[in-house]
């Protein structure tokens, strides 16, 4: 596709969110605050529908095989469901092992590698769609995040190996951008909801699933590093607390800086965005190394990272174990 298509599609983007913020306020499709959540009042649910018209968009473009158009449309309509109304967690993940479950065969995973290998990278890649959306919680985290990463994405494609097609890209990052129009700023217009921050999840897996087997290396993981380290430490620190993993909270690290340093939303966010993006630039360098010398790099940046949030998350919080919500 030409500029000019991009230009005129990201401008059909951006009427199309403002359309659906329209719609959805007036049907009260809204995000009330809760223990999880950090802002007050009603804030429209659901705005990372584009992420889904921008998939469809390209689907009427490129025509990709069923499968890939049957798994998103499946996991998009019980997210967007979920919005709505509450769908029963069990129910969720159900859909979304199912979603998984096809994008594996389409990728032929399941016939590539082990068995054993296959089933741990399908919980894996469930456990990530879960944590995109754990950390959808300050404005403009998923916007930042997603065009980090997307960027990235993009830079691998052109110099390093092509492994997907370049307008399910640059469309991706464009609906990104469009949404970030109306969630980057103080006082949001619209939240991703489950519809955004689950579909975002389920492209970058998608993505890096399909790097893994164009390039025959997992380093590609590291490209979800920041949230990984967030999420997972979290757990583990809750877990430590003997506290219920499933119930709200707002003890993750961007939840913490927020409150606790007075950082804005919109900073943090950035931050976020900003950090992983160098670390994909270091994934980058390492890439060209051999095996043994991209498992090493690996360790260690994977090593710095955990040292380094959980020495940021103690000087803030005072302990290494939080045990109280802010």
């Amino acid at each position: 596709m030409s500029t000019v298509d991009f230009i005129l599609i990201f401008s059909g983007f951006l009427a199309l969110e403002w359309l659906y913020i329209l719609v959805a306020k007036s049907r009260g499709i809204v995000d009330q605050p809760n223990n999880r959540t950090m802002h007050s009042g009603a804030v429209v649910r659901g705005g990372g529908i584009l992420f889904t018209i921008s998939f469809l968009t390209w689907s009427v473009i490129s025509s990709p095989p069923i499968l890939l158009v049957v798994a998103w449309l499946l996991l998009a309509l019980i997210s967007y469901i979920d919005d709505i109304r509450n769908v029963p967690g069990a129910l969720r993940l159900l859909v979304q092992l199912a979603a998984m479950i096809i994008i594996f065969i389409y990728l032929g995973l399941f016939d590539t590698w082990p068995l054993g290998l296959t089933i741990v990278v399908l919980i894996v890649s469930a456990g990530i769609l879960n944590a995109y959306n754990f950390m959808d919680g300050i404005n403009g985290i998923t916007a930042a995040y997603s065009a980090s990463v997307l960027t990235l994405m993009i830079i691998i494609n052109n110099t390093v190996v092509t492994f997907v097609d370049g307008d399910l890209l640059a469309l991706s990052l464009l609906s990104v951008l469009a949404f970030g129009v109306f969630n980057f700023r103080k006082k949001a217009l619209c939240f991703a909801g489950d519809i955004g921050s689950v579909m975002a999840g389920f492209l970058v897996v998608f993505l890096i699933l399909k790097l893994i087997l164009a390039t025959g290396t997992f380093i590609w993981v590291l490209l979800l590093l920041i949230y990984g380290l967030d999420v997972v430490i979290t757990i583990i620190q809750r877990l430590q607390n003997r506290e219920n993993i499933f119930d709200a909270h707002k003890k993750h690290l961007f939840q913490v800086a927020v409150y606790k340093l007075g950082k804005s939303h919109l900073f943090i966010s950035s931050l976020y965005g900003v950090v992983q993006f160098f670390v994909g630039v270091v994934i980058l360098a390492v890439y060209s190394f051999d095996f043994e010398r991209q498992l090493s790099w690996s360790l260690v940046i994977l090593a710095t990272g955990a040292f380094l949030y959980i020495y940021i998350k103690t000087k803030i919080t005072g302990s290494v174990w939080i045990s109280e919500n802010y």
